[in-house]
């Protein structure tokens, strides 16, 4: 018991408050400009999710939710697109 209270303020202060994460989700959405959409020809265009306003750690969240609540298929067929252009994409799509 003695070890548990040693290491969980430590454990406390990585996890930081869901405050200063809302702030610093809004501070990165008052400084993005998003690009000019664009639209597919042949293929769609791609860009990384910071590039179109995206952050990637939310990202692996939101996706690892979805994993474990898809079935037996996961995330092949699952893209995600924004401004025009293709944040990520899983191995398989038609």
């Amino acid at each position: 018991m003695n070890r548990l209270l040693y290491i969980l303020p430590f454990f406390l202060l990585a996890c930081g408050s869901p405050e200063a994460k809302v702030a610093e989700i809004q501070k990165a959405e008052a400084n993005y400009a998003p690009p000019a959409t664009v639209f597919p020809t042949k293929d769609w265009a791609k860009a990384t999710p910071a590039e179109v306003g995206i952050d990637s750690t939310m990202l692996a969240d939101a996706l690892g939710y979805l994993a474990s609540h898809c079935k037996a298929d996961g995330l092949e067929e699952t893209m995600l697109i924004r401004h025009g252009r293709v944040a990520w994409a899983g191995g398989r799509q038609d």
